[in-house]
């Protein structure tokens, strides 16, 4: 990746963040500006001018310059990220599918453990509504009966197919996105900035509404 492309991308995100953060304060507490200090002298200004002009001026500059940076660097990692999170998901479910239909024989021993061996998944199908995977391995079964006595038992499992609800697709990439943006830097480096950018115009927003920040009551 282009260092240059990435140091600019750093230096526009620090000045988006810094804006946002100043002009939120300014919307916030609706500050004005009544004196200057101009050369040791302080002038008073006959209209108080609002402090927030030039700062949304310079948070729309930052908001694009970082949204152009941002468009440049192309994918940093994140959908891969999430692709990885999805297939962690999809093994997750398809092993507790598979657990599900192991019955081990019935007999005296109670409460069984089932431990499953699976090699890794074959993907039969996986259009946008269904997936389907195909599983080989073995499933160890430990059966109880009170404290000490204990059977042991394999079962092969081969060529066993797993599907997937409709819902599952999308609803694992919605958990995926999520984990992602919260467990990885990928949140904190490339999204949070716009969120931090949208406290702005939350807030004037909100007072245009007639709510009032209460530090500026």
């Amino acid at each position: 990746m282009n260092q240059e492309l990435v140091d600019g991308f750093v230096r526009q995100r620090r000045s988006l963040v810094a804006v946002s953060v100043a002009l939120s304060a300014f919307v916030g507490l609706g500050a004005q500006l009544e004196d200057i200090e101009l050369l040791g002298n302080t002038v008073h200004l006959a209209k108080p001018l609002a402090v927030a002009a030039p700062l949304w001026v310079a948070w729309g500059y930052f908001l694009i310059r970082y949204y152009q940076y941002f468009r440049d660097l192309r994918d940093v990692g994140f959908s891969e990220a999430v692709t990885t999170r999805e297939n962690h998901l999809a093994r997750r479910f398809a092993l507790r599918r598979l657990r599900a239909t192991i019955r081990p024989d019935p007999g005296e021993f109670r409460r069984p453990k089932i431990r499953l061996e699976v090699q890794p998944m074959e993907v039969l199908e996986m259009p946008p509504g269904m997936w389907r995977l195909k599983a080989n391995g073995w499933a160890h079964i430990t059966e109880r009966f009170g404290s000490k006595t204990n059977k042991m038992s394999s079962e092969v499992i081969e060529n066993r197919v797993v599907s997937f609800p409709p819902w599952h697709p999308r609803f694992s990439k919605a958990r995926s996105v999520l984990w992602v943006l919260t467990h990885t830097r990928f949140g904190t480096e490339y999204g949070l900035p716009f969120a931090v950018a949208c406290a702005p115009a939350v807030l004037w927003v909100a007072r245009r509404l007639g709510f009032v920040w209460p530090a500026a009551q």
